[in-house]
């Protein structure tokens, strides 16, 4: 059975478009039988993830800072608490399957941290960037233009899917 990391939001703020995309996207991963990786929240899009894989008996592993116990008080799953970011990546990178639906300055940690232990291969997980509604064009700009100024070279270290269609492909 395949693990798969799911970054995405906890703000309670973001629009619902996010949180009925995390539902669609996690009952995806569900159908295909997927332990589910995640950072320990019931918020939001994370919690969103988190409901619909445990309402279908899937296994979930929460996985956060102790700085944030308080997200993960609410949780009944297998649980580990960790004291530093580097720790928390090193437990989600260890997943078959690294997939990221838009999210805020963690999301975006989680994301550059798998790409980076992807280019020192230190990990083989496949990443996937889940560009829903473009959100992630200047991300993208940004890696661009660093493999332009010969800053970065250019590899093809994740997936940009923009489509429900395009993720299913590839997460076969």
């Amino acid at each position: 059975m395949k693990t798969v990391f799911i970054g995405s939001s906890s703000y309670e703020t973001i629009d619902k478009k996010y949180i009925d995309l995390s539902k669609e996207v996690a009952l995806l991963c569900v159908k295909k039988d997927y332990k589910l990786k995640y950072g320990a929240s019931s918020k939001s899009m994370m919690g969103t993830i988190y409901n619909t894989f445990m309402k279908n008996n899937k296994k979930v592993l929460g996985v956060q800072l102790e700085t944030y116990k308080e997200d993960a008080k609410d949780l009944n799953c297998e649980l580990v608490m960790v004291d530093s970011t580097l720790k928390q990546v090193e437990i989600f990178s260890k997943s078959d399957i690294l997939l990221f639906l838009p999210g805020g300055i963690g999301t975006l940690n989680e994301i550059v941290n798998s790409i980076t232990l992807k280019r020192n291969k230190e990990i083989n997980g496949k990443i996937i960037i889940f560009n829903y509604d473009n959100f992630f064009d200047y991300l993208f700009k940004f890696i661009s233009s660093l493999e332009e100024k010969s800053f970065s070279k250019k590899e093809e270290l994740f997936k940009i899917v923009n489509t429900m269609e395009e993720l299913k492909k590839e997460l076969n």
